[in-house]
This record gives C-alpha cells, sequence and structure tokens, in this order.
C-alpha cells in the first residue's frame, strides 16, 4: 500500500512543481525568476524521474501476480494512470506570451485527476487483498 501512497504522492508534487514553476515565471525580478525557474525546472526533472519508475515498477508487477482478474485489475489501474499523467502533463506548462497560464481549468483538471488515480488505486488495493 506503500507503493499505491507514493505514486499519488509523486504526481502530487509534479503538480505542486508545474504550480511553483508557473509563479516564478512571472516574478519580476529577472535575476530571482531565473533562479527560481532553474530550481524548478532541476525539482520536476527528478520528479519525473521518480514518476517514470513508478510506472516501470507497476507494469513489471502485472507478471508477479497470478490471479488473471488481478491482473486485469493492476493492468486497468496501469492504464489509468497513464491518463492521469497525460491529464496533468497536458495542463500544465502552456502559457501565453505575458505569463498568463493559457487554461484557467489546469487546477481543476488536476483535481480531477487527481482524485481519480486516488480512488483506483483505492480499489486496486482492494481487489489485491491489500485492503
Amino acid at each position: 500500500t506503500i507503493f499505491f501512497k507514493l505514486q499519488y504522492q509523486h504526481i502530487e508534487e509534479y503538480c505542486n512543481a508545474q504550480t511553483r514553476l508557473r509563479h516564478a515565471m512571472i516574478e519580476e525580478d529577472r535575476e530571482l525568476q531565473g533562479s527560481l525557474c532553474h530550481e524548478c525546472i532541476d525539482q520536476l526533472q527528478r520528479i519525473v524521474q521518480k514518476i517514470q519508475k513508478d510506472q516501470s515498477d507497476l507494469s513489471s508487477m502485472v507478471s508477479l501476480i497470478m490471479n488473471e482478474r488481478q491482473q486485469a485489475a493492476l493492468s486497468e489501474h496501469i492504464a489509468r494512470s497513464e491518463r492521469v499523467l497525460e491529464t496533468i502533463l497536458r495542463s500544465g506548462g502552456m502559457f501565453y506570451t505575458d505569463g498568463i497560464p493559457s487554461s484557467s481549468d489546469d487546477v481543476g483538471m488536476k483535481t480531477v485527476a487527481l482524485s481519480t488515480l486516488w480512488a483506483s488505486s483505492n480499489k486496486l488495493q482492494r481487489q489485491l487483498g491489500l485492503r
């Protein structure tokens, strides 16, 4: 169950890091802006590596499960996780030239995506007998 909490936490960290980058990009002090942006980008890269490892670990779990129903449930969770990631990646990082986010629905989309992942993790844990 800790794995699923970490998966959620890593994706949540990514969303928060996207927000920090967005705020850094509109910082008026150019020197501070550059420093903050570099820091946020480095953080995003570290988090992406964690997320990629999580997805890889999930995929390798499928072969360890003998029960076909549980394999199907895990495969469904993996696919849902990938859709959540795609949604989050699509919702962040797009800006107009004046630094204003191109979509005001970013926060709502991320909230729904994270809620979907949380529910999927809980459902999978029940199906695997971990809860």
